[in-house]
């Protein structure tokens, strides 16, 4: 079985250290992917924490999402992402958008820089922002979402680490994250499914926890097309 990592962290923290660059401290994923990636793990812990339960299924927009325990998880990312859901059945995109965007990216960013896990070097004229993530830290998820990615049965890895992999599946940054495992892009991009497509959350959580993946495809897409239409 591939092993766990986090250390108690939310998974969204694990997933920001993932994604920032050692070696240059920029993003690994652009600024199209990093705030619905960001509100996926969010959403996904939630899931797995059983706060967040998958309704029905709509053409256009995929599972409505519900929350059904608004208690306080004693994680105040959480929390907040709870508190923009109110309580009430929304989309699966719906909600990635309400409870994403750049306040969010910022927020997690902070918390990494002040429990230590990330060196912030503030930009300038001519120079960009850089977030450098903790070396130890990162090489254990790293090494996580690399031996998940080896294993035989994607329902023996932990769900924390099969989340991981799942979201960054979602955004296409399996590659960037573990770039030396020996596999060709088809062969990871079918790892990666493997995981988004799974059973590995069981029963109780799994159309929640794929419909969240879903929907960071989904809002990733759509912000692409965005993007391209405006440039052209």
């Amino acid at each position: 079985m591939a092993g766990e990592a986090g250390g108690g962290r939310a998974l969204v923290e694990d997933l920001a250290l993932l994604t920032l660059s050692p070696a240059s401290g920029r993003p690994l994923t652009d600024s199209t992917r990093t705030p619905p990636l960001l509100a996926g793990a969010l959403l996904m812990d939630l899931a797995l924490r059983e706060r967040v339960v998958a309704g029905e299924r709509s053409r256009w927009w995929g599972r409505q999402l519900e929350v059904v325990d608004a208690s306080p998880t004693g994680d105040a990312l959480l929390d907040e992402a709870l508190r923009r859901l109110r309580r009430r059945s929304v989309h699966a995109r719906g909600a990635v958008q309400r409870i994403g965007g750049h306040r969010t990216t910022g927020a997690v960013r902070e918390r990494l820089v002040t429990s230590g896990l990330v060196r912030h070097e503030p930009g300038g004229f001519l120079k960009l922002s850089r977030w450098y993530p903790d070396a130890a830290a990162r090489d254990e998820l790293v090494a996580a979402v690399a031996a998940a990615l080896k294993a035989p049965d994607p329902a023996a890895v932990p769900p924390r680490t099969a989340s991981l992999v799942s979201l960054l599946h979602a955004v296409g940054a399996l590659g960037k994250v573990v770039p030396q495992l020996g596999l060709s892009r088809a062969q990871l991009r079918e790892r990666g499914k493997a995981f988004a497509d799974g059973d590995w959350a069981g029963e109780a959580v799994a159309a929640a926890v794929q419909a969240a993946q879903a929907a960071v495809t989904s809002a990733v897409v759509a912000a692409s097309a965005a993007t391209a239409g405006a440039s052209s």
